[in-house]
């Protein structure tokens, strides 16, 4: 049986949030921001972000941003999205 699922653009952000958020987390020590305590304007950054991945945009080569690229192509990816499902 297969199954298909679709992810609009603002919980495909949600989750590469908790991606880069955990791997900053992990290198600093520091406590990051969950989704929910993001002003607008600081989830729209990071919305207009993964839109630029999403399109295939250049982004800078940074780790937060492998993860990001990372995610994205699991989600694109339908045989991963399955497989990972």
């Amino acid at each position: 049986m297969a199954v298909k699922a679709s992810f609009d653009v603002a919980t495909i952000a949600q989750l590469c949030h908790a991606g880069v958020t955990a791997l900053r987390q992990a290198m600093t020590g520091e406590k990051q921001k969950e989704w929910v305590d993001l002003q607008p304007e600081e989830a729209g950054k990071i919305i207009d972000y993964i839109v630029l991945v999403l399109t295939g945009r250049p982004t800078p080569d940074t780790p937060e941003g492998e993860v990001i690229r990372r995610i994205c192509a699991v989600l694109r990816d339908e045989k991963k999205t399955l497989k990972y499902a």
